[in-house]
């Protein structure tokens, strides 16, 4: 039988929640920007248009000039990016439990969702 480190119970707990935090925030920051963007969207009666650019740059640059619709594809964004940061949560907790293995596998999903999105994008 190999000698795999095992990790404290609180740790693992601290571990759990640390996830769910990170869900959490991602959910309530992703609610914020969406309803933000449609109540921006009702006090200026704006339709949505769906030329708004979905680049960082252009988007956080409409945003701030007040486009409710380039505040609610942020909000879908901040939801998109939710479970990878996750995964990365995931990924620097099992390494500082010591748990390798668990930490390769998140490091090579974080690697897949990057690839992904990279040739998604581009």
């Amino acid at each position: 039988m190999e000698n795999v480190p095992s990790a404290s119970t609180a740790e693992t707990k601290q571990l759990g929640r640390w996830v769910h935090w990170t869900l959490m925030i991602g959910v309530a920051v992703s609610g914020l920007l969406l309803a933000l963007g449609l109540v921006l969207l009702q006090i200026q009666g704006q339709a949505a248009q769906p030329a708004v650019s979905l680049r960082p740059w252009p988007l956080l640059q409409n945003a701030l000039a007040g486009f409710g619709e380039a505040w609610i594809w942020l909000g879908l964004l901040a939801l998109m990016l939710t479970p990878i940061v996750r995964v990365a949560a995931l990924a620097i907790g099992w390494g500082r439990l010591g748990d390798y293995r668990f930490m390769f596998v998140a490091l090579v999903v974080l690697i897949l969702l990057g690839l992904s999105i990279s040739l998604g994008v581009g």
